[in-house]
């Protein structure tokens, strides 16, 4: 098994180019970036399509120890049943991700958030194979036990902090916190932070007022940390999360993949995978189910 947040090394190759076309004049530049930016996402396609081994990303949305360890067995498993070597990756930030998703072509399997996915199905055509079989997903508000803060309404001129500022759960925060009605000069102060988990550690130790997160997240937290905290509010709900693969994955690849998915809940292993990562189970998915993110597609900037 292999785990890797890969670094810095496409950002050190992105500004030699910058740097050695620093005497062009500004638009030459910008042709010149974008240019050898396509090419190179064209040549990792490539690459990643004749690859010995395929890379499952993830979305960091919780510190790296903990993905490691609710989703590595999911990896091993996968590795397992299909034969080939499956690596799981993550990234240091929910915009790194992306970037390595769209930009990059980095991910032959991929896992992410309903709303980044449909922007990874729109630009990079990644393609919906499996969704988590659950009810739709949603943010939790929470403060301390103690807090005198007892419904929205209170929020107002409240610091409240949230995921990393790509998040699903961060958008529908910010939609939920936007109808509160609170008056100029004593809104809800929004603080993004790198994951849920640190969303919430900040409320619990009252560097916040409050937290937004998802709302498996919060329920999956120790015992100590929940029973220590109050839900005061939720968002509306979105599709649950998708599992997609990239376009030069074939298609007897896409079909095992997705079968072993789907038969997790049917035997004692998979059913050990399943409880590690928190699913329920999987079900099948198409495109069109997430098209109802269009909508928050213009907000989003990585």
């Amino acid at each position: 098994m292999v785990f890797r947040s890969w670094g810095a090394g496409w950002a050190r190759a992105l500004l030699a180019v910058v740097f050695s076309f620093a005497v062009l004049p500004t638009a030459a530049v910008a042709d010149t970036i974008a240019a050898t930016v396509t090419t190179t996402a064209t040549a990792t396609a490539k690459n990643r399509k004749s690859a010995p081994h395929f890379i499952f990303g993830f979305l960091p949305v919780l510190s790296t120890g903990k993905l490691i360890k609710r989703f590595e067995p999911l990896a091993d498993y996968l590795s397992e049943k299909m034969g080939v070597d499956v690596r799981f990756e993550t990234a240091p930030d929910f915009a790194a991700f992306q970037s390595r998703t769209v930009t990059g072509r980095r991910y032959d399997f991929l896992y992410t958030a309903p709303h980044l996915y449909y922007l990874a199905q729109r630009d990079a055509v990644y393609r919906v194979v499996a969704r988590v079989d659950a009810k739709g997903l949603y943010a939790v508000i929470v403060v301390r036990e103690k807090s005198p803060i007892n419904s929205l309404k209170d929020l107002c001129g409240k610091k409240l902090t949230v995921p990393d500022r790509l998040a699903l759960m961060t958008v529908l925060v910010r939609r939920t916190v936007a109808a509160i009605g609170c008056k100029k000069g004593n809104e809800v102060v929004i603080l993004p932070t790198p994951t849920h988990d640190a969303a919430l550690l900040n409320a619990y130790n009252g560097t916040s007022d409050a937290a937004g997160l998802e709302s498996g997240i919060f329920k999956r937290t120790g015992a100590r940390i929940v029973n220590s905290m109050r839900v005061i509010g939720r968002t509306a709900s979105t599709p649950q999360m998708p599992i997609s693969v990239a376009p030069w994955v074939d298609r007897k690849t896409t079909g095992k993949f997705t079968k072993i998915l789907l038969s997790l809940n049917k035997t004692k292993e998979g059913r050990a995978v399943l409880k590690k990562a928190g699913w329920p189970g999987f079900k099948a998915a198409a495109p069109r189910e997430y098209d109802v993110m269009e909508p928050y597609a213009k907000f989003i900037k990585y």
